[in-house]
């Protein structure tokens, strides 16, 4: 009798030993699951309207339009926005669409600039330090975008004053 006592308490020890190693295995995998997902999976997933802040101070508010690799278009308006720029978002579902179509995937902020510059469109680009800029996007580079700058209402001329704006300092972008 005192063997089967035994034998018993044993299983029970390595069930328990069993399901303590499997949640501990679960745990990893959901941790490293979460460690896969990008701020802008989970963007891509939010259906409720979103507040950013962003570096310049900046804080837009309304609903996601779309979503890029790195960009994301908010709002009625239709803010373009990097992702660089963001420095806090409000009411972010945890859900998460993980890579989104391949199309998607493959529009960078870049190839955004540059159907701009091929649309010949009037923008108002606001930069990090908080100073903005009108013109038209003349070309884009890799890293980036030459304005030129004209009075908002006005068509772009041969006088504009060419600004070449580094990417990286751009928080927003208007279509105007």
């Amino acid at each position: 009798m005192r063997w089967d006592d035994l034998f018993d308490d044993l299983e029970g020890q390595a069930e328990a030993g069993d399901r303590a190693a499997w949640e501990a295995v679960l745990a990893d995998l959901v941790s490293a699951e979460r460690a896969a997902v990008r701020m802008l999976d989970r963007i891509r997933a939010s259906r409720d309207p979103l507040t950013l802040r962003l570096v310049d101070g900046q804080v837009l508010a309304g609903p996601v339009v779309e979503v890029g690799e790195d960009w994301l278009i908010l709002g009625v308006e239709e803010v373009l926005v990097p992702i660089t720029a963001v420095v806090t978002v409000e009411r972010l579902s945890r859900a998460a669409v993980v890579g989104g179509h391949p199309v998607e995937r493959a529009l960078t902020v870049a190839s955004v600039f540059r159907r701009m510059a091929r649309d010949r469109c009037a923008v108002d680009v606001r930069l990090v330090g908080g100073t903005g800029l009108h013109g038209t996007v003349d070309g884009v580079g890799a890293d980036h975008l030459d304005l030129a700058c004209h009075p908002a209402g006005e068509p772009r001329t041969a006088a504009a004053v060419l600004r070449t704006v580094p990417v990286s300092a751009v928080t927003s972008v208007r279509r105007r």
